[in-house]
């Protein structure tokens, strides 16, 4: 699936190795996604670079990159409960593979597969692993927003909303929340974001490691940690 996406996504091109040119090397990094009650949800491949062997100035420049502020997305739910707004949570697959690499980067070829004839690939969009990858997949995300005319805040810069405030976004690297009471214009965006991206839409169970009990006609929000504190307890042997 993850090479899928790559090549999908026509991340790099396959060229001869350029004399005087040293490949970045990468490797495969495998995760189990767990549901809110700890259960196996899936298993996960992703390639990443070895961005650690990246020269400054040569193979990046900038690479500051925003976060949502734990502050913003409390107060973000805050405001929906007070507003008794709907919530989508939706995550953007192989996020950094839509930014778009300025730099000439050279990389080894797929760790585990063959490569008869030592190609190398000349990376044409940002990978993981990648220093400017962050920044890289926040610009872009940033200019299609605008184009949907939504308001950058000034106090934090992954928090964006509609000119009437009626529709409000958090995104925290690749995991967002959408919120209005008007669902026609929440489901118009997420339209737009699938015309652009691959995305995941769900129910907002849980969020940035943090459980979220959203109970409309009650207008109460619930967050709890609980699966979290658990896994604590266990690694100090204090389940008991």
């Amino acid at each position: 699936e993850e090479l899928e996406a790559l090549n999908k996504n026509k991340t790099w091109t396959l060229v001869d190795r350029p004399q005087g040119v040293k490949p970045i090397k990468n490797k495969w990094v495998f995760k189990i996604k767990l549901t809110p009650t700890g259960e196996i949800e899936r298993y996960k491949a992703r390639l990443v670079a070895k961005g650690f062997t990246q020269i400054q100035n040569i193979d990046y420049k900038e690479t500051y990159a925003p976060v949502a502020g734990m502050n913003v997305v409390r107060v973000f739910l805050a405001i929906v409960n007070r507003h008794q707004m709907k919530i989508i949570q939706f995550d953007i697959k192989t996020a950094f593979l839509y930014g778009d690499l300025e730099e000439t980067i050279y990389m080894e070829y797929p760790t585990g597969y063959p490569n008869p004839d030592n190609k190398v690939c000349r990376l044409t969009k940002s990978l993981y692993g990648l220093k400017q990858a962050p920044r890289n997949w926040n610009a872009k995300f940033n200019e299609f927003l605008e184009k949907f005319n939504l308001i950058r805040s000034e106090n934090d810069k992954c928090l964006y909303y509609t000119q009437d405030k009626s529709l409000l976004l958090v995104i925290y690297v690749d995991d967002a929340l959408v919120a209005s009471r008007n669902e026609h214009l929440m489901r118009a965006l997420i339209k737009h974001l699938e015309n652009n991206f691959q995305l995941k839409t769900m129910e907002c169970k849980m969020f940035l490691g943090i459980e979220v009990d959203h109970d409309l006609d009650n207008r109460q929000i619930t967050l709890t940690q609980s699966n979290y504190i658990s896994k604590v307890l266990e690694r100090f042997n204090m389940q008991d």
